[in-house]
This record gives C-alpha cells, sequence and structure tokens, in this order.
C-alpha cells in the first residue's frame, strides 16, 4: 500500500466503511499483480479498494470500486514510485479535474471533466538536496532574484544570498528550468504591463524538515 496521500485514502474509504458492507479481498498473479475487494455476498462484484502491482511488488495503480464501477481517486504511478496520472470518478463517469504528471513530475497538465476545459498547467520544480550539501549537513538559506521578460525568457540572475556546497548552482538551475518549462507548457506573460519583471526565490534548507521538497513555482 502506498501511504503518501493517508487522508485522501481515509476519506475515501469512508463511504465504504460506513455502508457495512462486508468484504473480502481477491488477488491474481501474472506479469503484473491484483488486488481488490469484492462482496462476500456477491463475489463477481467490485466494492472497496483495487491495486496494482508489478512484480517487485511496487505500487503501479491504485484507486476504488464502487458496485464493478470506478469511483473515487484513482493514481497511476511509474516504475520509480512517481505519480504519472490522478483520476477521479462517480460511479463510473470521470468527474472533477483529472492530472497528467510530465517532465520528471514538474509539469501538471489538467482537465476539467466537471466543466469540459482545460486548466493551465501547474509548474513547480523540486530542488533536491545537492550532495556536497547533505554529506556536510548543511542549512541555510539562499536568496534568488530574477529579472525576466515578459515571454518567460530570463534576463538576468542574481545570486543574494549564497549557500555554498552546490546549493547556490541548483537553485539556478531549478529557476531556470522552472522558466524554460513555463515558456514551454504555459507561455503566459509573467506581467503583460512591464517588459521586464523582478521574481524573488528564497531556498530554505532545512535538515529536519527536508522531507518536502522546496518547489519553485511562478503561480
Amino acid at each position: 500500500m502506498n501511504w503518501q496521500h493517508p487522508l485522501i485514502l481515509l476519506f475515501a474509504l469512508a463511504p465504504f466503511a460506513s455502508m457495512g458492507q462486508q468484504l473480502a479481498w481477491v488477488r491474481s498473479k501474472g506479469r503484473t499483480n491484483e488486488s481488490y475487494q469484492v462482496l462476500k455476498s456477491n463475489p463477481a462484484i467490485r466494492y472497496g479498494i483495487y491495486q496494482q502491482r508489478n512484480r517487485k511488488g511496487e505500487i503501479l495503480i491504485e484507486g476504488f470500486f464502487k458496485n464493478n464501477q470506478k469511483d473515487s481517486i484513482w493514481t497511476l504511478y511509474d516504475q520509480r514510485g512517481r505519480v504519472t496520472e490522478v483520476h477521479r470518478f462517480r460511479e463510473g463517469s470521470k468527474i472533477g479535474i483529472w492530472q497528467q504528471h510530465i517532465e520528471r513530475g514538474d509539469v501538471i497538465l489538467r482537465y476539467d471533466y466537471d466543466h469540459e476545459v482545460a486548466l493551465s498547467p501547474m509548474i513547480e520544480v523540486k530542488a533536491t538536496y545537492p550532495p556536497k550539501a547533505k554529506k556536510r549537513a548543511i542549512e541555510g538559506v539562499v536568496k534568488v532574484h530574477v529579472t525576466m521578460r515578459a515571454n518567460c525568457q530570463i534576463a538576468g540572475i542574481q545570486l543574494i544570498r549564497k549557500l555554498g556546497y552546490g546549493c547556490d548552482e541548483r537553485a539556478i538551475r531549478c529557476v531556470r528550468r522552472l522558466a524554460n518549462l513555463t515558456k514551454r507548457y504555459n507561455p503566459v506573460p509573467v506581467n503583460p504591463q512591464k517588459a521586464l519583471s523582478i521574481l524573488h526565490f528564497v531556498w530554505r534548507i532545512n535538515l529536519a524538515t527536508y522531507g518536502n521538497k522546496y518547489l519553485f513555482s511562478l503561480i
């Protein structure tokens, strides 16, 4: 079980638990291994958790069924455990905002099935801990000021506060990647009224809380 989103899981399970249905697990093995719940009173009806794993036991798909129909949130993963797609269903019908994660998860394409319209992509570049800084348990702050043209092209980068140990270079690399991805997938002017805009990025590196990677985003 992938427990990255326990609150979502508990919320999704609530309807099944409240109905007091007696459920049983079914497991099948092949190129991929499936596990899912069915009604004890009628094993032909899928009702509850669904999981698909590869032969190594790594999760590929997880979701929920209700009376043989896809329901609630379905999440797809790649072989590295990264989310690739998030789908939402209500009794087999597509609802809400669907997501497709591309560019190593830094770009999220979105489609709103309730209103049948494509939404602007979410672009968030993840800043990973530089090996030199991690080895020395470095903590601190990197501040970067970026001058950006209206078309998301970078005109200049200035390090206002340095930290060293690869952190400064990593921050600049993330800012450049953010600008390139924004220009490619969401070419909306940062500020249409200005030829140049000054953007401020602050990366706080803390060993105790580094499980949540800092995200560089223009949103």
